[in-house]
């Protein structure tokens, strides 16, 4: 058979391995053993977070708990008031918010908490309400999973491990957490700055009464966040000496290098292309494959490509995280960019742009740069303010290795993969930790291209320049970022002199690209996805505009698959590929249970496997029994020969006995079993015909042998007449 069988004689050692007594068929050299001793869990799916831009999912494999990816969703901040690092007094002059009174009354609330709450709550121009008080960021649901069950975290790319302080020093998770080099270092960069700007602008501690009432409060937050996200389960910065500890919890891996998995299966992390270091996931087994894919984009920018090969024809593909803005093309997006701040450069204005201390600033800052050569404008000063700036630069130029090839081709040169520090040499670029600093003071010159954080627009710098340069029209404001929407972005600076563009640079796949993937490259057999990917749009306005729907939506279109042909080797057409979708909403499940495995795999010891004896049963089919000892230790199965204090510790009375060390197969010899008959000393044996086979009788110790086609019966009172029959006719078969 193709499969061994497992016979349970054997017991679980004190160290964890369990011992078992093996007799199999070896069928062409490969063993599998049936699992009829270890229950298999199926394929489940819950989704933790209320976004589907911000993913936060549990895997079950194969009975363990797997974390794809933990966000922070950054958005919630939207709702809180700027901090300034120096006094703002249209901010400072925002009035207090008037609740409805007969609402407030009917509350529960005394008359100072009511007061309390007003005083909490401010009301911008545009009739939206900030709460003034430090920002507290949306964290992933933490009640549908059990967190200290979780054994292993997986991180697609540095925006999505914000939440880890919180899983790792709050929440009781004990596990593995996985993270490529560079997800690592942007990554604490990231929320290290985050921590220094808040901290930086510190706000009296709140009662935060406001969050009971939040139903009534207009927060500053785009519409279908606003009614997932509840504000009582906001949770404020983590704090500088929980991120060191999370930190040192972080296990760094490569591109393509397998993790084992409590023996389970393996995961690998692969280039997705959307960041530097960034990566799709790939759990894989013996049996079964799963590809995660989270951030990606097939843009020729600056990280190393994203690698498709990895990825094809898993058995479940988890598809999150495409771009927000699907019909916006990146490269257009970024020629806008640089159009409006050239003009606005050469009337003479200043150019703000809001962003992270990492990724997509590297390309604007050498994008902007470019420009400003080709229209004589070097003497314009570009200015890169952020706590972590020196660093974050200093970074980008090390990590070579996980770069376009082109990039790594000139740190072998060498030169700077970036022109970050030809720029800085050359003094058109100049970085600095905040407006506070003396040094900043001292270079400051307009006008200028400041980047600096926060793409939010509720700390850091950007809140300073705001107020700086809000009130000219010359200057203008640019939002690239495409976490943050702008209209809730600006609500409470306005009105704003200053104009404002809204251009998204998402390099992100988009829908049409993704659609193009999994049709033609990816070919999964299930695609696992958020619900609002595959639903068409409501309103038919981009499809008079000339979009399909599979510019909006995942729409697959199966079609038929290619295989070379055995004989002749020329193309012909198989099944057709189908993949069925499987969509999921906010905090919603999937589960599969068609992933159940059958067989896993078994490794035979070498020196073992040298004493084993194969008979060719046809050209080119091969038959071997053995007996062994099947060793399970950390999941993985070795058949060891079989340990002799174990074969004497075997009672045959007790039923418990070594197998069989061969079997017969094949016709009966008769014409050498009369042979042998005649040797033994039996010489009156007579043959008779019958309708099954011949019996031949042997009058002299009392015997017949009924020989049939398939089987051969002894018919005898004598048990040791029987046995040497027994053995006779079994020297006339052929055996493995």
């Amino acid at each position: 058979g193709r499969h061994a069988r497992v016979e349970k004689q054997g017991s679980h050692s004190s160290n964890g391995v369990t011992n078992i007594l093996f007799s199999s068929i070896l069928y062409q050299s490969s063993i599998y053993c049936s699992r009829t001793y270890h229950k298999m869990s199926s394929f489940r799916f819950l989704n933790l977070s209320g976004s589907p831009g911000k993913s936060c999912n549990v895997i079950s494999f194969r009975d363990t708990l797997v974390m794809m990816d933990c966000t922070l969703d950054l958005i919630s901040t939207l709702a809180y008031l700027p901090l300034s690092i120096t006094h703002n007094p249209q901010l400072s002059s925002l009035p207090n918010w008037i609740s409805p009174g007969d609402r407030i009354k009917s509350s529960s609330f005394t008359f100072k908490q009511a007061r309390i709450i007003n005083y909490e709550v401010k009301e911008c121009q545009s009739g939206a309400h900030c709460v003034d008080a430090s920002p507290e960021f949306a964290l992933f649901n933490t009640d549908l999973v059990d967190l200290t069950h979780i054994d292993v975290v997986l991180i697609s790319n540095y925006l999505n491990m914000f939440g880890l302080p919180y899983l790792t020093e709050r929440l009781g998770f004990n596990g593995v957490v996985y993270v490529t080099e560079p997800t690592y270092h942007f990554g604490r960069i990231m929320m290290e700055e985050m921590i220094r700007l808040i901290e930086r602008t510190p706000k009296p501690k709140r009662q935060h009464l406001w969050k009971r009432v939040h139903n009534m409060v207009k927060l500053c937050l785009p519409r279908n966040h606003a009614m997932i996200s509840d504000p009582n389960k906001w949770l404020p910065i983590f704090t500088r000496d929980e991120l060191s500890s999370c930190l040192a919890k972080l296990k760094v891996v490569n591109f393509s290098q397998s993790i084992d998995i409590f023996g389970l299966f393996e995961v690998s992390a692969h280039s997705s292309g959307f960041c530097i270091g960034s990566c799709n996931w790939v759990l894989k087994s013996n049996h079964e494959k799963i590809v995660y894919m989270s951030q990606t984009s097939q843009l020729t920018t600056h990280p190393k490509p994203f690698e498709i090969l990895p990825l094809q024809d898993a058995d479940i593909l988890v598809l999150t995280n495409l771009t927000n803005s699907p019909l916006t093309n990146p490269d257009a997006s970024l020629g806008e960019f640089c159009s409006h701040t050239i003009q606005t450069l050469k009337n003479e204005g200043n150019v703000l742009v809001p962003c992270y201390p990492c990724g997509m600033v590297y390309d604007l800052i050498e994008c902007i740069a470019g420009q400003l050569t080709a229209v004589n404008l070097t003497q314009v000063p570009i200015y890169f303010i952020s706590p972590m700036a020196e660093e974050s630069l200093a970074y980008s130029n090390i990590l070579g290795e996980w770069l376009t090839s082109s990039k790594q081709t000139k740190v072998f040169v060498p030169e700077e993969p970036f022109i970050h520090s030809s720029l800085v040499r050359a003094g058109r670029l100049r970085h600095f930790t905040s407006v506070s600093n003396p040094a900043f003071n001292e270079a400051y010159k307009t006008p200028c291209v400041i980047f600096t954080s926060h793409p939010s627009l509720r700390f850091g710098d950007v809140v300073h320049f705001i107020q700086l340069w809000g009130q000219s029209s010359k200057n203008l404001l640019v939002m690239t970022e495409p976490d943050f929407p702008c209209t809730e972005a600006i609500a409470p600076f306005l009105p704003l002199a200053m104009k404002i563009h809204y251009i998204p640079i998402d390099t992100n796949w988009n829908f049409k690209q993704a659609n193009h993937l999994l049709s033609n490259d990816l070919r999964p057999s299930h695609l696992v996805l958020h619900n609002s990917y595959a639903t068409k749009p409501a309103a038919d306005y981009y499809l008079t505009q000339g979009y399909s729907t599979t510019d909006l939506m995942i729409e697959l279109q199966n079609s038929i698959e290619d295989v070379p042909d055995q004989q002749s080797n020329a193309l012909v057409q198989a099944r057709p590929m189908t993949t069925s979708i499987h969509p999921y909403d906010y905090q919603g499940s999937f589960d599969m249970t068609g992933l159940k495995a059958t067989f896993e795999r078994m490794n035979i010891d070498p020196q073992f496997a040298d004493q084993i004896l194969q008979t060719e049963i046809r050209p080119g089919l091969c038959f071997a029994t053995i007996n062994g000892s099947l060793v399970a230790r950390d999941n993985k199965y070795t058949l060891q020969q079989i340990d002799p204090k174990l074969i004497r510790n075997l009672k045959p009375l007790q039923g418990k006995r070594l197998p069989p060390s061969s079997y017969a197969y094949g016709n009966l010899n008769f014409s050498l079993l009369m042979e042998l008959l005649t040797r033994s000393g039996i010489t009156d044996a007579t043959v008779e015909g019958a309708k099954a086979g011949k019996i031949i009788e042997l009058r002299s110790i009392k015997a017949v042998i009924h020989v049939e086609d398939s089987q051969t019966h002894i018919i005898t009172a004598d048990l040791t007449t029987r046995l040497r029959l027994r053995a006779l006719i079994a020297s006339c078969l052929r055996k493995f």
